[in-house]
């Protein structure tokens, strides 16, 4: 049939992935503009190649205050 839908099995399809860094890192993607990439400034900082901007502080629960950048920039270097 056309419109049959067929699964793919992949030995992925069963990890489930929850916690602490999955709310932070909703947290920061809801924190971010339309089509951005939100990362804290440490993060940021081991990317070399990558001009952020920065969004300011942003409380975090469980983190307290995060400095937050989005990536407005790659350069080749970051993929060096």
């Amino acid at each position: 049939m056309a419109d049959e839908k067929r699964r793919v099995d992949h030995p992925l399809d069963d990890i489930l992935i929850w916690g602490d860094i999955v709310n932070f890192a909703s947290r920061l993607t809801g924190a971010a503009s339309p089509s951005a990439v939100a990362l804290t400034d440490e993060i940021a900082a081991r990317l070399p190649g990558a001009a952020v901007l920065s969004r300011g502080s942003r409380r975090a629960q469980g983190k307290g205050s995060v400095q937050m950048v989005e990536v407005t920039a790659m350069s080749h270097r970051a993929l060096v």
